[in-house]
């Protein structure tokens, strides 16, 4: 497991951070996600992708090439050593838990991956492998999935996530999320 810093000089705003999953190669779609994504305002201080086609990271670097880029392996990234199975980023006194959560059973997922997060001391777990937008509170710590980009089996399209972050002098960060749609999504089918 890699500990990872995102050393930024002092805001007075929030810090965001855009969360991107499960992009299969499919180009055309992530760069819509990224343009929508470089519009959002207060501007963004990083990049994750949690993984299945982690060498679309490049699209990220080519948008923003000096916009730091987190990336963890998924199920389908057979570069095995490329890329680490799961990430803590620390921003600030924030720290985010990142894996592709395709190591969690399924029955069991939100469950394992919030012991992990607590395990780890984060204040929020990202993860993705189901294609699907999913928040929970359910087991105490945030656990964020911004769905697929490209192949999103939620029914509305594909999707992304942009934490936000704020720093408290004398408690905890507050880390929130929020999701956003790309319009107009063609249903991709699997095998295709």
């Amino acid at each position: 497991m890699e500990e990872l810093l995102l050393d930024l000089p002092p805001q007075t705003s929030a810090t965001q951070i855009a969360v991107f999953s499960d992009t299969h190669g499919h180009a055309k779609r992530f760069e819509q996600a990224l343009a929508l994504a470089a519009a959002l305002p207060g501007g963004l201080a990083a990049a994750i992708h949690l993984g299945d086609y982690a060498r679309d990271e490049a699209l990220i670097a080519r948008a923003w090439p000096d916009l730091p880029r987190f990336v963890v392996r998924g199920n389908n990234d057979f570069e095995r050593g490329s890329w680490p199975d799961e990430i803590v980023l620390s921003v600030g006194s924030a720290r985010i838990y990142a894996s592709h959560g395709h190591q969690y059973a399924f029955t069991s997922r939100l469950s394992r991956l919030c012991y992990r997060a607590e395990e780890l001391c984060a204040h929020m777990a990202l993860f993705g492998h189901t294609h699907a937008v999913q928040y929970s509170l359910d087991f105490g710590v945030p656990i964020v999935n911004p769905g697929s980009v490209s192949i999103p089996r939620d029914g509305c399209g594909g999707s992304f996530a942009v934490l936000q972050i704020v720093q408290k002098m004398d408690a905890a960060p507050v880390v929130t999320a929020t999701f956003h749609r790309i319009a107009s999504a063609n249903r991709l089918r699997r095998g295709v």
